[in-house]
């Protein structure tokens, strides 16, 4: 009971402070993105199988109103990259993200430390990734939050700076729009009850270092139509078809800042997501 009253008291401050619909406690995904498509297909073949877990462990702090959360995940692919050569990478990660009130609530900090570990094997040198961001929420209204930041990591390749922008709007009780561009954007519509759909953009850079000192560099953008079914009030299930935008798959030298021993242009592909999820929305 107790265990009840603490989730329910932090997904209520979760949303007095974000606008975003719903926090997941677990999920579970798998995607495929095999080596055919739409569009852009006189490029290098490629293709990937990619699975991950994420977790969300919060913990409130009463009396200021803010809030830690522990995001630990782990990832693994199977990439193929060219016609010869097809590499195993995982990675595990640790964000640390502190949301802050500010200003009777009108403003929120969001504070996130990160740390990775990235490679075909763990004990691998340079697997190691640190990196963050910090997000401005500024809350017009009830219906509009607006976001700006900076995300940086420090990747194989060298220093990633990413600047963030974005925003989270529900027009009306069955539509939701938000995200933080570049990494991420979702317009959901609910039609009943237990179904959502809606369209949704990911763009992925991430880098994992590989065996013979050579590290995978991946550049992927994704715009997918996807489907929410609840089986329980808690309990989901996701599948997401889409495609990839300029998608890029290339190896690099370790220890040389993009230096690529294999940079050729990639295939643009279908991809398809399926995940299940323990969810709270309001």
């Amino acid at each position: 009971m107790r265990k009840g009253l603490f989730l329910m008291a932090f997904v209520f401050s979760f949303f007095t402070v974000c606008a975003q619909p719903y926090v997941d406690i677990v999920n579970v995904r798998y995607m495929s993105s095999p080596d055919n498509g739409l569009f852009r297909r006189n490029q290098t073949p490629n293709s990937y199988q990619y699975n991950d877990v994420d977790l969300t462990l919060p913990i409130q702090f009463k009396k200021s109103g803010t809030i830690l959360v522990f995001s630990p995940s782990f990832e693994n692919w199977q990439a193929k990259v060219e016609d010869s050569r097809t590499v195993f990478p995982s990675g595990i990660a640790l964000p640390v993200t502190l949301l802050t009130p500010l200003k009777n609530k009108k403003f929120l900090l969001n504070t996130t430390a990160i740390v990775r570990n990235n490679g075909e094997k763990f004990s691998l040198p340079n697997t190691f990734q640190a990196g963050g961001l910090f997000l401005l929420n500024y809350k017009v209204n009830d219906k509009l939050t607006v976001k700006g930041g900076l995300y940086y990591n420090r990747e194989a390749f060298g220093n990633f700076f990413m600047p963030l922008g974005g925003i989270d709007y529900k027009p009306d009780s069955t539509l939701n729009i938000w995200g933080t561009l570049p990494g991420s954007f979702f317009i959901e519509k609910r039609f009943k009850k237990w179904l959502y759909a809606g369209v949704t953009f990911k763009a992925v850079t991430s880098s994992y270092q590989l065996f013979g000192l050579h590290y995978l560099h991946i550049n992927d953008n994704q715009l997918s139509l996807f489907t929410d079914v609840y089986l329980t009030k808690n309990f989901v299930l996701n599948a997401e078809a889409g495609h990839s935008i300029l998608r890029r798959l290339r190896i690099g030298n370790t220890g040389k800042i993009k230096d690529y021993s294999f940079d050729a242009k990639s295939n643009d592909n279908y991809l398809f997501r399926i995940s299940a999820a323990y969810r709270i929305r309001m």
